[in-house]
């Protein structure tokens, strides 16, 4: 199996994870793209696209000016990309950052991300915790 589709095959699954996580998340079918990596049709008119991006870190524990600039730099590097993904004209775009190490994190995550304002085009971005299931809405 080459790394493309293997990679494909996690994204789905991250996507999957945070469908069954976040209720608000509209029903529909979920095609498989790449720019963005998924698109959603909640019906024949509405289309939402969802570029995924994952997070990873070494320590045992971040600090939180590093995690904050991971987050932006992620936001930055896939902000770039977004004028390609306009280009098939969707409703809404949104980001998904998912990182696998949330849980090792020992501050109030949610306190400072609430303080922080998180500049972005995406209409909705999202930071999801894999392991613990846990949902920001950053945007």
């Amino acid at each position: 199996m080459d790394n493309q589709l293997k990679k494909k095959i996690k994204e789905r699954a991250q996507l999957d994870q945070f469908r069954s996580a976040y209720p608000h998340f509209p029903k529909g079918k979920i095609v498989a793209s790449e720019s963005p990596d998924f698109i959603i049709k909640p019906n024949r008119k509405r289309t939402i696209g969802i570029e995924l991006i994952q997070l990873y870190w070494q320590e045992e524990s971040i600090s939180q000016q590093i995690l904050l600039e991971q987050i932006e730099n992620a936001i930055f590097r896939k902000e770039e990309k977004l004028k390609r993904y306009q280009k098939k004209v969707l409703e809404n775009y949104w980001l998904l950052i998912t990182a696998d190490s949330l849980h090792t994190i020992n501050f109030n995550l949610h306190n400072l991300l609430e303080k922080f304002d998180f500049d972005s085009s995406f209409d909705k971005v999202f930071l999801f915790g894999e392991v613990s299931e846990v949902i920001f809405e950053l945007k």
